[in-house]
């Protein structure tokens, strides 16, 4: 359950648009780089539940598919915005509030353990890193 009195705000993004686990990894990152940029945060730590994302963000291991490459390229040209930046890799068992908001992005219905205001919903049309033969 989420405590409005954190004063927490979440955000969640509906992909309209097929693609791979990964991809959707790299899209959920870089739209929350974005944010993150919008709302001049200096200092960021993320979470990922995405071992193989973790570890390509990091430069640990190589991306195979030239697509994944590109994403992982928006995301090192968004972190010269930070700081500092860290992302490290968590259990998605662990990782509760991103699981209730795909519960809630995936059906379109409010949960109750969400207060009405304390997240938000954006539909995606188009992937951030196009992919010429399907979109």
């Amino acid at each position: 359950m989420i405590d409005p009195k954190k004063n927490k705000t979440l955000i969640t993004c509906r992909l309209e648009f097929e693609c791979t686990n990964n991809v959707s990894e790299y899209e959920a990152l870089i739209r929350g780089l974005k944010k993150a940029i919008d709302l001049g945060v200096k200092d960021l730590k993320v979470y990922g539940d995405s071992e193989i994302i973790v570890k390509q963000v990091r430069n640990l291991i190589h991306c195979i598919s030239s697509r994944l490459t590109r994403y992982q390229q928006e995301v090192w040209d968004l972190l010269p915005a930070f700081s500092s930046f860290n992302i490290c890799s968590i259990p998605h068992y662990l990782n509760v509030d991103v699981d209730l908001l795909e519960n809630v992005a995936s059906r379109l219905i409010p949960s109750e353990n969400f207060e009405p205001n304390a997240f938000s919903i954006e539909l995606i049309y188009m992937p951030f890193v196009p992919d010429n033969v399907t979109n």
